[in-house]
């Protein structure tokens, strides 16, 4: 169903960013334990990915929504490093997805 579909397309696209499934397990464990430093590393990572940050942070917003991490800072922070209509599109596409998982 969509929630295969979305799993192979998340694994797709970091097999071709060149992210090990190994790295993405460790990344979510890491950001289990410390929420609020892992938040802040994705964002470093949206700002430095230059026209692939939206992409980033949609994956990262994603994630965050699968483990029940409260979405109101990143939200905000979409607002903040895109604008607000790019921000608003970037949150919709990755939480109607998080809920549709």
């Amino acid at each position: 169903g969509l929630a295969a579909t979305l799993v192979t397309v998340a694994v797709g696209t970091c097999t071709a960013l060149g992210i090990s499934l190994d790295t993405v397990v460790h990344t979510v464990q890491d950001a289990m334990a410390n929420p609020q430093a892992s938040l802040q590393q994705l964002l470093t990572l949206v700002e430095q990915a230059g026209p692939a940050g939206p992409l980033y942070f949609g994956i990262g917003y994603f994630v965050a929504e699968i483990l029940a991490i409260p979405a109101t800072p990143l939200t905000m922070s979409a607002g903040f490093l895109f604008g607000a209509t790019q921000g608003t599109i970037t949150v919709l596409i990755a939480a109607t997805f998080a809920a549709t998982f």
